[in-house]
């Protein structure tokens, strides 16, 4: 009896796909996962932060996932009203009585190509963010001391605090260690975007009256903290 040459049907299966079934189920469960964390992530930030509970929900649930794989805040930059950005301006002074050294976190002139420029524009606005989420001394309107969700809030408060002063301390150290300076001082620049009025006013975007400065952090050489 002549016998046919055709593979079977599970032999062709095998040939174009080697994965196991049960290997094939976990990687797509993975791929879903990971596809819709890279929806979630913009879908959850709404303009001016006016979201809904479902995205705040998901944004909740995912959000190990996102932080893990640094896309929290995935098209933020590309939304209708962004918000204002935010560089870091620096101060260095040396022991050895030599003149002051100035300088800007990003620096267009120093950091390009353009996508090494806009890497380190990602962790100055980091730093601020944290820096900013920090600021209030006091607790929001209706926390009294004491109560949970007053012990929450300071929590989270300290958690935040300590996580933006080794963010600025990493600056400092960096600085430090590339230009032998004694003290730096760190201070945030917030330049935000005219409103639509303002447009039609005639006022330019590079306006002066649009940018903000603050200090941040003053470190010395043994990176004590100064001055918050």
């Amino acid at each position: 009896m002549e016998t046919s040459s055709r593979p079977k049907a599970d032999d062709r299966h095998q040939a174009c796909c080697p994965w196991p079934n049960e290997l094939r189920i976990v990687v797509s469960l993975l791929l879903a996962l990971h596809v819709s964390a890279i929806y979630v992530g913009p879908f959850s930030m709404g303009a001016m932060g006016v979201t809904s509970p479902l995205a705040l929900t998901l944004r909740r649930t995912y959000r190990p996932y996102l932080e893990a794989i640094s896309t929290q805040y995935q098209g933020y930059q590309f939304f209708n009203e962004p918000g204002p950005s935010h560089l870091i301006r620096y101060e260095l002074e040396f022991a050895d009585g030599r003149e002051m050294v100035t300088g800007k976190l990003p620096d267009i002139d120093e950091h390009w190509p353009r996508l090494r420029y806009h890497r380190h524009f990602m962790l100055t606005e980091t730093a601020y963010t944290l820096v900013s989420r920090t600021a209030p001394p006091t607790p929001p309107p209706g926390l009294e001391v004491g109560t949970p969700a007053y012990e929450s809030w300071r929590q989270f408060r300290d958690a935040d605090a300590a996580l933006s002063r080794a963010f600025l301390k990493s600056y400092a150290e960096h600085l430090m260690s590339v230009h032998g300076a004694s003290l730096v001082r760190l201070y945030g620049i917030e330049r935000r975007y005219p409103t639509p009025e303002e447009v039609v006013d005639g006022i330019r975007p590079g306006d002066k009256r649009f940018v903000s400065e603050e200090l941040l952090d003053t470190f010395t050489i043994d990176i004590e903290v100064v001055s918050p």
